[in-house]
């Protein structure tokens, strides 16, 4: 079997006329004897080469390709100009262009899977998914932007299409200037460590793994080219490239408080969801997305999001799967008790099929929702019964439970050790502490005595090595910190910083650095733009040092006002408008590719969403902002 693939290699991206006066001004420039070679990640050598023809066009084939494989373009200007494009599992396009903006979206997007010699390896399952987002980024047929980033939720309303053109045309400055700017590119892109690029791919990798390392000198050589447009407009607080995605599958049934997320083997995320958008009562649907964060498909083709049925009501932060690829929904309810679930738990198989029509009990409101992988025992933090129960291998008839008889023990967080006990968070201010629960029989007993710490705790999450980070969130940033504990309970340290404010959920990457949404404060009067913090493993050689600038990761507006799926104001007030994203976060989780998402819980404004006194309040937030490629990737348990 044979395949052809046509392309062109050049500067710009539409062949529009420019001023041959201004070397950073023409639209577009073909790239004359480029030497370009079509790879197949995990290959060190290519499949086909050729070298680009005057007006930048080549050809390439291949023979016996599979489906299984990730093809992609490098093409080389020169030793300092390299470029490349993302064709993605298997070849299904016969034209390309390979320019910087497709340049910016491969090193994003495949950033960790370059190795030493800017050869893209790794896990099949991860670098699938890598390619998926990549189209979120660039249309590799036409070397333009996506319609994911071109069109809202992104457009301006969010700095993710200007920021990658402005890196495009960084990129270009050097493309068309090399004695000069990719000089002052590689200086600019300089490791902390003192590696300096040697061309524009290394150069850009350093970019994504340092986005908060000379944000200003970036900026303004990437200000020197207009070729690709919009630029930003504004100095970014760090160079990440952020996607938001809000599209639920049904504009009757909105993202409305996107509480926490887990991967299935396919990769894709399911997201319990808290309310009907624009309304504080409960809804009755979950949200399904694909690994490139849009609704999923069956193989029917047929929409699987949003999901109904299984007596899903109010959803919260519980969400696992366990090794029979049952899905756990936790139950929590919203607008008053008329809205709490009558079933705190919903069970589903991976196409969606609710396995109890109603959902099953064992407690009241659930959050923290785990598995523990080694017995498939399911854990809930009855929040509102102030217990904790188990259903033992996953049997809603076989409940072990915990129940101090303490109206002040408000579980919220669940972590699972490696010898199957349990870590619970107690959110309560008053009552904050961290305990510790075995199962014994269908009695859970707690080990020790509580830990008593933190603040208004919440997220909990166990690394590699036993140790155990706890989220504490405070009215007051000060003192709004993430705990580190060793195995047996022993505090290891406590630490702020990396634009934390009110932590909430946690997560873990495939080196154990730990990754925090942030809720923001919960004062009547307080406004939250959302941030990403990151912190160093605890099993570094310096635990929790931030990995994140004081601002934390953020996605700023461009200057339109955010609106939802139906294109309505977030608010639903034209009189008042929203220019703020990423909103509180609670859950969020890193994929396969290194790509960490967030969830819009919580609209930005608590005044606002609690006018009326909690009762009528507007406080569901708006979809998933997707950080891509920052993270070390974590691929779930059977990855199919």
């Amino acid at each position: 079997m044979q395949f052809n693939l046509n392309g062109i290699v050049r500067s710009g991206g539409t062949p529009e006329a420019g001023s041959p006066a201004n070397p950073f001004r023409p639209t577009y420039v073909p790239l004359a004897g480029a030497k370009v070679e079509l790879r197949d990640a995990g290959l060190s050598a290519a499949i086909d080469q050729t070298t680009a023809g005057s007006d930048g066009t080549f050809k390439l084939q291949a023979f016996h390709y599979g489906a299984n494989a990730i093809y992609y373009v490098v093409a080389k200007v020169s030793d300092e100009v390299v470029l490349m494009a993302v064709i993605g599992q298997a070849l299904w396009v016969t034209e390309i262009v390979v320019n910087e903006l497709t340049t910016v979206a491969a090193v994003y997007s495949l950033a960790q899977f370059f190795n030493a010699q800017q050869l893209v390896e790794g896990p099949r399952f991860g670098l699938r998914i890598a390619a998926l987002m990549n189209t979120n980024i660039a249309e590799v047929r036409s070397g333009q932007s996506s319609d994911v980033l071109a069109k809202p939720p992104n457009h301006d309303q969010t700095n993710a299409w200007r920021l990658s053109h402005s890196l495009a045309n960084l990129l270009l400055t050097c493309v068309r200037d090399p004695q000069t700017a990719c000089s002052a590119l590689f200086d600019a892109t300089t490791s902390p460590s003192g590696v300096r690029p040697a061309n524009t791919i290394e150069a850009m990798l350093n970019i994504v793994r340092y986005p908060a390392n000379n944000v200003h000198t970036i900026y303004g050589q990437a200000l020197a080219a207009d070729v690709y447009r919009p630029p930003l407009e504004n100095e970014p607080d760090a160079w990440t490239l952020a996607v938001k995605v809000n599209d639920s599958g049904n504009n009757d049934m909105m993202f409305g408080g996107p509480g926490n997320i887990t991967f299935d083997r396919y990769g894709r995320a399911w997201i319990p969801n808290n309310v009907v958008q624009g309304h504080p009562y409960s809804c009755d649907w979950a949200i399904l997305l694909d690994p490139a964060g849009r609704p999923a498909v069956g193989e029917d083709q047929k929409l699987l999001s949003p999901i109904t049925g299984g007596g899903i009501i109010g959803g919260g932060f519980g969400v696992a799967i366990d090794s029979s690829d049952h899905v756990w929904l936790g139950n929590f309810g919203w607008g008053g008790e008329d809205y709490y679930p009558p079933q705190c738990v919903s069970q589903l198989e991976l196409d969606t099929t609710p396995i109890t029509p109603d959902g099953t009990g064992g407690a009241d409101r659930v959050q923290g929702t785990v598995v523990d992988p080694a017995t498939d025992h399911v854990w809930f933090a009855g929040f509102q019964s102030h217990t904790v129960f188990v259903y033992l291998r996953g049997s809603s008839t076989n409940v072990a439970r915990y129940d101090p008889h303490d109206e002040n023990f408000v579980p919220f967080g669940i972590a699972i050790a490696a010898d199957g006990t349990a870590w619970v968070t107690c959110t309560k201010p008053s009552n904050a502490q961290l305990v510790h629960l075995q199962i014994n029989g269908l009695n859970i007993n707690p080990i020790g005595d509580p830990i008593p710490v933190g603040a208004q705790n919440k997220g909990v999450v166990i690394d590699s090595a036993g140790n155990i980070w706890m989220a504490a969130a405070s009215d007051e940033e000060s003192k709004d910190l993430v705990y580190l504990f060793a195995s047996d309970g022993t505090q290891r340290g406590a630490f702020s910083g990396g634009g934390m404010h009110g932590p909430w959920g946690l997560a873990l990457d495939g080196a154990d650095n730990l990754w925090v949404g942030n809720f923001g404060s919960m004062v009547p009067g307080n406004v939250f733009e959302g941030r990403l913090a990151g912190f160093t493993a605890a099993t570094s050689a310096n635990p929790g040092q931030p990995l994140t600038p004081s601002t934390g990761y953020t996605l700023p507006s461009a200057g339109m006002p955010v609106r939802l799926a139906n294109h309505e104001l977030l608010y639903g007030k034209e009189s008042d408008p929203t220019y703020i994203p990423m909103m509180r976060t609670t859950g969020l989780q890193v994929d396969a590719a290194g790509n960490v998402w967030t969830c819009n819980n919580w609209k930005p404004n608590f005044t606002e969403d609690f006018e009326h006194g909690g009762s009528t309040g507007n406080s569901g937030g708006d979809g998933i902002v997707i950080f891509v490629g920052i993270a070390v990737p974590v691929i779930p348990k059977g990855a199919a």
